[in-house]
This record gives C-alpha cells, sequence and structure tokens, in this order.
C-alpha cells in the first residue's frame, strides 16, 4: 500500500513537514506539508492517567479521516509501540538508558534507526545503522504558542514517512514531557 493520498507525488528530495499545537490547552496536533498551508495529518491526543498513551494519527484535517497511525505507550513505561495502518507494519520504539535521549526502533526494511537528542534545544536526530549515517532531523520551535517543529526526511527513508513521522512524534512529545515535569 502507499504511503501518501492519491494526490501527492512522492518527491526526490527532502521532505518537510511542520507540527502545530491544536490549542493552548490541547494535546492534538496537526501535521502540515512543507508549504505549512495543506494539513496532512491530524493527531489526536487525549488527556490520559500515570503517563499512559493512546495516540491516533489520522488523515486529513480531522479526527473523522482514515487511521493512518496509532502510537501507545504503556503506564509507567519509556517504550511505545507503533502501528502504520497503511502498511500493517508494527515496531516498537525502546528508549536506551536512563539518562540517554536516544529511542530505537526498527524499520520495515530491517534496518535499526534511532532518534538521538542533538544539542542543548531539544533537537533530535534520526540515524539509520549500521552506518550511523542521518536521514532525518526535528527541530524544535522556539517562543512559539502554537508551533511544535519542523520534521525533515531524507530520501533514503521515505519509504516509511509514516512511520518517521510517528516516531519522531513520539520522542519529541516524550521529551516535552520531561522538559515540563
Amino acid at each position: 500500500m502507499q504511503q501518501f493520498p492519491p494526490s501527492y507525488q512522492k518527491p526526490s528530495s527532502d521532505l518537510i513537514y511542520h507540527i502545530y499545537r491544536g490549542g493552548l490547552f490541547s494535546r492534538d496536533a496537526r501535521i502540515t506539508v512543507e508549504n505549512k498551508q495543506e494539513q496532512l495529518f491530524h493527531v489526536e491526543f487525549p488527556l490520559s492517567l500515570f503517563g499512559s498513551w493512546s495516540v491516533t494519527i489520522h488523515w486529513g484535517a480531522n479526527k473523522n479521516g482514515p487511521i493512518a497511525m496509532t502510537i501507545s505507550k504503556p503506564i509507567f513505561s519509556w517504550d511505545f509501540d507503533i502501528i502504520d495502518h497503511t502498511t500493517n507494519f508494527r515496531t516498537s520504539l525502546i528508549k536506551t538508558g536512563f539518562f540517554s535521549r536516544k529511542h530505537s526502533f526498527m524499520g520495515p526494511d530491517g534496518r535499526q534507526y534511532a532518534w538521538k537528542g542533538s544539542g542543548f534545544g531539544g533537537n533530535l536526530k534520526l540515524v539509520a545503522y549500521p552506518e550511523k549515517v542521518q536521514v532525518g532531523y526535528y527541530e524544535r520551535a522556539m517562543f512559539s504558542f502554537m508551533k511544535e517543529g519542523k520534521l525533515v526526511i531524507s530520501p533514503q527513508v521515505h519509504h516509511m514517512i509514516n512511520l518517521i513521522i510517528a516516531t519522531g512524534f513520539a520522542v519529541e512529545e516524550w521529551e516535552r514531557e520531561q522538559r515540563n515535569s
């Protein structure tokens, strides 16, 4: 199955997405393409108890769109289960180490990937192993109430865009919870 809506052409250069908070007190979010006008995903992120998560990412501008991905995190856990519903691929996003900012997952291509902290500003980089090549990054927005950040995905991993969006969102939200606690 394809990972893009039918009207969307798969580019051969970096893909850029922007993530915005749904409201000042909302945990919901929206993910737009590079032009910041076309909303690709709506992230439904309900309140939960004791740190558990049950996040649903829908195609389109609202929660009535088809489900693209789900992210779940059990109570008192650092790890996530992620399902890409367009390909039926499941993976676990695992935090490595107590003081580490590294979260690893296995891609549908059988390779290991990891989101790693990049500097003190809360930015993240996505690294492919065993080559240790950067294939994406998440740049956290500074001094903004609504914009969360920008996600850039390299052509080498366009075969798993949904998975990168879900894992990047999960790691950034987990780090945000840690910063705010």
